[in-house]
Formats: C-alpha cells, sequence, structure tokens
C-alpha cells in the first residue's frame, strides 16, 4: 500500500515536471523576443532604483512598486536584458503553475484535476493572442493572486488561521502589481465572515487577512513617504492613472477578436463551474474559488481596453474551474479514464500551443513584428539598432535624452535617464512636468535626442536654440539628433 502511494506520488511529480519543462521548451525559441516599451519601463526602473534613484520621485512611472521588484532580479543578474527578462518571465509562470496546480488538486480534491489546471494555466498564459511571452503587470499580478487563493483554501481545509495572514500577504503583494488585484480582496474577507464558527471567530479569521495586507502596504507606503516620494507616489499612483483610466475608448469590435480567442477556455471554465455546484460538502472552498474567479475576470475588463495582455488574468480564473474536467468520464471511453483526462487537456490546451508554431521560423525581429504591428516593427525591433550607432557613431559614454515613450534604447545601452520620465507621454498629462523637464535638459544637455521620425516634440524647438543639434540619420520609426 505505501509502495503504491510513493510510485503514484512519483508518477505525479513527473507528470507536473513534463508540463513545466514542456512549456520551458516550447517558450525558448520565443526568449529573445525585444521587450515593448512596457516592460523597457518597468526594467529601467529596477535597475535605477537599485542604483538609488526612488521610483515615482525620481522615475516616473504608474504602476505599483512590486513590479519593479518582480524585475530586480533578471536586470541585476543578466547581462543580456532581453534573453534575461523573457526566461525569468518562463520561471515565474512555471511558480504561477505549480501554485495553481496546487490549488485546483485542493480544490477538486482530485491529482487529475490539480495536474489539468497547470496544462491550462501554462498553456493559455503562453499564447500568443494573449501576448503571454511578455512580461506585463498582469503576468507578475497572478503569482501573488494565485498565492492568495491557495493559502485561502489551506486555511478553510487546515483551520489553521496563519493561512488567512498568509492570504493577506499575498494578496498585498498581488495589489502592488496592479491596484485592479483590489478587486480579489473581497473573496478572502467574504469567505472569512461567511463560515463556521460563532462571530468572534469569523471575524478573527477577516483581521488575519487584514493583518496580512497591513505587514506588506504599511512598510510599502512608509518607504516612499520617509524617502520623500509621498506625493509623487500618489500622484502617479492615483493622480495619473484616474486620468489614464477616464481615456479609455476601446470598441466592442476592437475586443471581440481577444474575447473571441478565450471562447475555449471559457465554456470549459462554465462546465466546470457547473460540476462545482454539486460538491455541496466543499462548498466554502468553492465559494471561495468563485469569488476569486469572479474578482480576477472583472479585474481584466475593468479598463475595458484593446491590450491582449489584459486579459491573461482571467486565464487562471478560467481554468481553475476547467481542471474540474478531469473528473468527468466520456460514456465511450469510460473504461479508459485516463485517456480520457489526456484527450480533455489536449483539446483545451491545443489552441494555445498552436499559435506559439508560427513564430518559430521567424528572427526575433519578425516576431515582435507579428505580435505588434508597425510598432514591433519600427520601434521595438530597431531599439538595439540606434544604441549600436549612438555608441559607434557617438561613443558609448555619450547622454541620451530620448523624447519618445521607447525606454528600452536606455536599457540596451545602459544610458543613464536625464530627466524623471523615462518614457515622454506624462509630459502632457502631468502639470509642470514638461517645463520642469526642459529646464532639467538646458541645464544639462544631452549629447544625442532620440525622437520619432518627423515629429518634433513640444519643446524641441526651444532646445535647438541652446544647443545645435542636428538629424544625423534616420532609423525606422526613430531620428537621432546630435550635438
Amino acid at each position: 500500500m505505501l509502495r503504491r502511494f510513493r510510485r503514484r506520488r512519483l508518477a505525479l511529480w513527473a507528470v507536473i515536471g513534463a508540463v513545466c519543462s514542456l512549456i520551458i521548451i516550447l517558450r525558448m525559441p520565443l526568449h529573445q523576443l525585444p521587450l515593448e516599451r512596457d516592460e523597457a519601463a518597468y526594467a529601467v526602473i529596477a535597475r535605477d532604483w537599485a542604483d538609488g534613484a526612488i521610483p515615482y520621485r525620481d522615475r516616473f512611472d504608474h504602476k505599483p512598486p512590486f513590479v519593479y521588484v518582480a524585475y530586480a532580479p533578471p536586470v541585476l543578474l543578466g547581462t543580456k536584458p532581453i534573453q534575461t527578462i523573457r526566461v525569468w518571465a518562463t520561471l515565474w509562470l512555471v511558480a504561477t503553475t505549480l501554485v495553481m496546480w496546487r490549488a485546483g488538486r485542493r480544490l477538486w480534491r482530485s491529482e487529475a484535476a490539480g495536474v489539468l489546471t497547470a496544462i491550462l494555466v501554462a498553456s493559455w498564459n503562453s499564447a500568443i493572442f494573449l501576448q503571454g511571452i511578455t512580461f506585463n503587470s498582469e503576468a507578475i499580478m497572478l503569482l501573488p493572486s494565485s498565492l492568495a487563493l491557495l493559502f485561502g483554501l489551506k486555511a478553510l481545509d487546515s483551520q489553521q488561521k496563519a493561512w488567512w495572514m498568509l492570504a493577506g500577504v499575498a494578496a498585498a503583494l498581488a495589489l502592488l502589481s496592479k491596484p485592479v488585484a483590489l478587486l480579489i480582496l473581497p473573496a478572502l474577507i467574504i469567505t472569512t465572515v461567511a463560515f463556521k464558527g460563532d462571530v468572534n471567530e469569523r471575524l478573527g479569521r477577516a483581521i488575519l487577512v487584514i493583518d496580512g495586507l497591513a505587514l506588506v502596504l504599511i512598510p510599502t507606503l512608509l518607504y516612499f513617504a520617509l524617502a520623500g516620494g509621498w506625493s509623487q507616489f500618489v500622484e502617479a499612483l492615483w493622480t495619473y492613472n484616474t486620468v489614464y483610466l477616464d481615456q479609455t475608448n476601446a470598441t466592442i469590435s476592437q475586443l471581440w477578436p481577444i474575447w473571441r480567442s478565450l471562447l475555449l477556455l471559457l465554456a470549459a471554465g462554465i462546465v466546470g463551474a457547473t460540476m462545482a455546484w454539486r460538491r455541496r460538502r466543499y462548498w466554502p472552498s468553492l465559494t471561495l474559488a468563485g469569488l476569486w474567479s469572479v474578482g480576477l475576470i472583472a479585474s481584466a475588463f475593468v479598463s475595458l481596453r484593446a491590450y491582449p495582455h489584459y486579459y491573461q488574468a482571467l486565464v487562471p480564473a478560467l481554468a481553475v474551474f476547467a481542471g474540474g474536467l478531469a473528473k468527468v468520464r466520456l460514456g465511450f471511453l469510460q473504461q479508459y479514464k485516463d485517456f480520457s483526462i489526456v484527450l480533455i487537456a489536449f483539446l483545451l490546451a491545443i489552441q494555445p500551443l498552436a499559435s506559439l508554431w508560427p513564430l518559430y521560423n521567424k528572427t526575433p525581429e519578425a516576431q515582435i513584428e507579428q505580435l505588434y504591428g508597425v510598432d514591433g516593427r519600427e520601434f521595438f525591433a530597431l531599439a538595439p539598432k540606434v544604441v549600436e550607432w549612438i555608441d559607434n557613431n557617438v561613443g558609448q559614454q555619450a547622454s541620451v535624452w530620448v523624447w519618445a515613450a521607447e525606454p528600452e534604447i536606455y536599457l540596451y545601452g545602459d544610458y543613464a535617464v536625464p530627466s524623471r520620465f523615462p518614457y515622454d507621454y506624462p509630459l502632457a498629462i502631468l502639470p509642470n512636468a514638461l517645463d520642469q523637464t526642459l529646464q532639467q535638459l538646458r541645464r544639462q544637455p544631452p549629447n544625442v535626442i532620440v525622437t520619432y521620425g518627423a515629429v518634433r516634440p513640444i519643446g524641441f524647438d526651444a532646445m535647438l536654440q541652446i544647443a545645435p543639434y542636428r538629424l544625423r540619420v534616420h532609423l525606422g520609426g526613430y531620428d537621432i539628433w546630435v550635438r
């Protein structure tokens, strides 16, 4: 009996290891994919934070600070930023996959359901139509949000209160990855007060979740306040994001291709959720998972923007219930239950995995063009060539101001950012931002200014009067000016 149990556990770990290894292998040909502008901004701020610049105060961005913490290991340890960040993104997905495997297993009380959940998370969060190979804030948020679910499920099963505090800690890290993660908090709070125990016991569990949140959030807020960056912290994460949210303008016709690509997983999730109604014995766990899934789904839809990576949050929310399909026994395959599970996994995972295939025989430049169209071809793919031209014709020690929204140039060239802004579009939104930046640039005019082709930003003519910049070369979508 014990020997059979050990063999079964060994086989289970072998299957999970195979799933994780397969997803690493399938993503490897895309590990040279150039970074897009958001990824580059996170990497530049992580680099500069390590060098002493305080986010928000010295480097503006409107994402919460855990994003830069997540970028720190590949930026600080790797010598090739593209490959290192892509490999790190794959390892982050593997960690998320393992967490969701345990969550699916615990929710359904089924090893097969846990494995199916893991397969769906790994495959769909690698889908090209969701820009799954990128390491955006959504991908970062999924690991701590998945941990919040797993810790909550452990708390319900074991009745050990410490798990509730850990769930609060994980939820806080998710919130510090993306503000919309706030929508998963009701899942934890409602579950703590809705099931088992007297009023004091229920409130005690809720307080533990809040304690976990406070354990992370209070030191974070104190750090920025004591560093003298509190007003900039509020400006970036509240003022700017409020304006950003108000600019939602996507139409149904723009969003539908993204939503359509998720219909198969959505159908599987709905079927699994329908099956869950029969499991009344595990009602607290199902309630937690259901509310958590609703929160993640709402977080994906709250902005209604036509950015595919926003909808990565739907994948674990749907996958954790779609994992219940592993308990379905197809009638004509009743005697081959293992085969039926493999068949279900194959049918559900083939669509996202097949989306990777067209990129395998392409260069990294062609890959990024297929993903991002004109932006990929004219900007993301050509940023390394801009750096190469500057290093060869001006010098590696040149001071560079990228008067555009392309911070990848700073990253690839390891250039210092001569302003608070590693990209320029906040200059038109934040009060006094443009004037302050121009004053700083006038005091120390950079050797090189990079603009978009045939575009002269507001204030550029004034810079031409201060220093004799001359257009030296046009590379793709870039103009390079040298004084």
